[in-house]
């Protein structure tokens, strides 16, 4: 995902109950096998790598 706001980084953190925002990182730390942010010139892409269980067609 690339978007232009490059100061806002993404960052992990735990978030408590109430919270209304700020699982996504979460979920893709969960889940991912990597991940990372490449800053740009003008915004940042994140990426994540997840494995694919029993290759493609399972």
């Amino acid at each position: 995902m690339t978007d232009p706001r490059g100061e806002r980084l993404p960052y992990p953190h735990t978030p408590v109950a109430d919270d209304q925002f700020g699982r996504g990182l979460l979920i893709v730390r969960t889940l991912a096998n990597r991940w990372s942010v490449e800053k740009l010139t003008v915004g940042k892409t994140v990426w994540a790598e997840l494995e694919m269980r029993g290759g493609l067609g399972a």
